[in-house]
């Protein structure tokens, strides 16, 4: 989703990789939110900072969070049975599996990935909270997900240059 969200605010190199189905995830090497992004975000409230990462990376920077002004958060959470199914199936697919983590992925990370658990921590509103089933993704027609983007971000995303993002995607993983 950061590839997607950031075309709308940069045509970096980044996105050149992607293009020719390099399989990039994190954004640096092992996390996603590095502190620097954080103390930026809180310097320079005046520009539009996209920062991403999964709920135990930015939670360790809560009270850094809780002071930048018109946060915005997109969660894409495992809502359903189905989308729970849809991660167990990839996690084996990538061989991330273990006999503990399907326990972690079907009780504490669907706690985790809830709008309430943004609004109780980061303190943000709930009308600055965005929720996006992981089934949305797993599929060759987000058109609908990048309106609804767009509308909560305020933001125009160039639809031709996205899909053809993700659809790499959906090829380099064989959906």
């Amino acid at each position: 989703m950061r590839n997607i969200i950031s075309s709308g605010y940069t045509t970096d190199d980044h996105l050149a990789k992607l293009y020719n189905g390099h399989k990039t995830v994190h954004s640096t090497v092992g996390s996603n939110l590095q502190h620097t992004q954080i103390e930026n975000a809180t310097l320079h409230q005046d520009q539009v900072h996209l920062l991403h990462g999964h709920f135990g990376e930015i939670m360790s920077f809560q009270q850094q969070v809780r002071n930048i002004a018109n946060k915005k958060f997109v969660i894409v959470s495992p809502d359903t049975i189905d989308d729970r199914k849809l991660l167990n199936i990839r996690r084996k697919t990538l061989g991330h599996c273990t006999n503990t983590d399907g326990n972690y992925f079907d009780s504490e990370q669907v706690f985790l990935y809830e709008p309430f658990m943004y609004y109780w921590y980061f303190q943000t509103p709930m009308k600055n909270i965005m929720n996006i089933s992981i089934l949305e993704w797993f599929t060759r027609d987000i058109d609908n997900v990048l309106d609804r983007l767009s509308y909560f971000l305020d933001l125009k995303l160039d639809k031709e240059q996205v899909n053809s993002i993700h659809l790499n995607w959906i090829k380099a993983n064989k959906l």
